[in-house]
């Protein structure tokens, strides 16, 4: 079976390091409504609201999962889900995703109105998962036959195919986030449902903080160097943009523990991807979720920022 890309969380720790025990099943919600698990235990933990601001529009009716960071500006990465008459993925006239001739995914460093400045081609598939670190691009694959880190040049040469750890050397299954920070690389990994910072010379895993409960998924991660902690994407199960509902998770970077949740104010972008750049924190809206049609949101294909503040 295909591994997508956007394959929801289960809900559960799975790994033996405990967060948040006790919290209550996530109820969906339309936005607006009451946000998901909203028990006793979860109260407890500082909530808030952020809102989001379009910055421009990433390469035209291309689909963007992933923003980056970097000394010379915003990388923004493409993803191409698998179309054709069998694929999921609808039109809201229910028309199927079309079949791409080129299923390679470009890279496009673009300046501050979204112009692009340089194009880089990967070897990933289906990317969900985005990073700059040491001077080359990180893609985190995620289909069958294809999941994995993907490391790129910026002359578009394939460096390295490295599989998330704890699983399959084969097959580590796929990534919903990435970012590099103090030579670190982060990743968001579905099978672990967890988030791993790992030595990229060494291959080694440092630390693992498992994801909250209380959420159906999750997706981007950015490290916070001015409070040492992890913000994770986390998503409702919904079938439209009206009717589901997007936050952050604030993970204390050294023992994983759950600090604080934001909640996407009603009619804000849709988040995948995740950075700070230049001082402020940036996504995109790819276009694609699941369970919704394609381009339900009204944001898609839209890089944009997070005010925290």
């Amino acid at each position: 079976m295909r591994t997508s890309k956007r394959q929801f969380l289960g809900l559960g720790l799975g790994i033996g390091m405990g967060l948040g025990a006790g919290l209550a099943a996530p109820r969906a919600f339309a936005q607006g409504g009451t946000p998901p698990d909203s028990s006793p235990a979860r109260r407890a933990i500082p909530r808030r609201t952020v809102t989001t601001t379009v910055l421009f529009q990433g390469p035209k009716d291309k689909y963007i999962n992933g923003v980056a960071t970097s000394p010379d500006g915003l990388w923004i990465g493409e993803q191409k889900e698998v179309g054709g008459p069998n694929s999921t993925w609808r039109y809201k006239d229910g028309r199927p995703l079309e079949i791409y001739d080129d299923v390679h995914e470009n890279a496009w460093l673009v300046d501050d109105k979204g112009a692009i400045r340089k194009t880089v081609v990967t070897a990933c598939r289906n990317m969900s998962g985005f990073c700059y670190g040491d001077g080359t691009l990180w893609s985190g694959g995620n289909t069958a036959g294809h999941n994995g880190v993907y490391r790129t040049a910026l002359d578009s040469a394939p460096l390295s195919l490295r599989q998330v750890p704890f699983g399959p050397p084969e097959d580590g299954g796929g990534i919903h986030g990435l970012d590099w920070a103090n030579g670190k690389l982060w990743i968001a990994s579905l099978r672990l449902r967890a988030a791993l910072r790992i030595d990229p010379a060494t291959w080694t895993t440092e630390i693992m903080l498992p994801f909250p409960g209380g959420f159906d998924r999750f997706h981007g991660c950015a490290y916070d160097a001015g409070n040492d902690t992890l913000l994770v994407v986390t998503g409702t199960n919904s079938t439209s943009y009206a009717s589901g509902h997007a936050g952050l998770a604030r993970l204390n970077a050294r023992n994983g523990n759950l600090v604080e949740i934001m909640d996407f104010a009603p009619g804000s972008c849709d988040p995948h991807g995740l950075t700070f750049h230049q001082g402020k924190l940036i996504s995109c809206d790819a276009g694609l979720h699941p369970g919704w049609p394609l381009w339900d949101s009204p944001y898609s294909g839209a890089v944009f920022e997070i005010h925290l503040a």
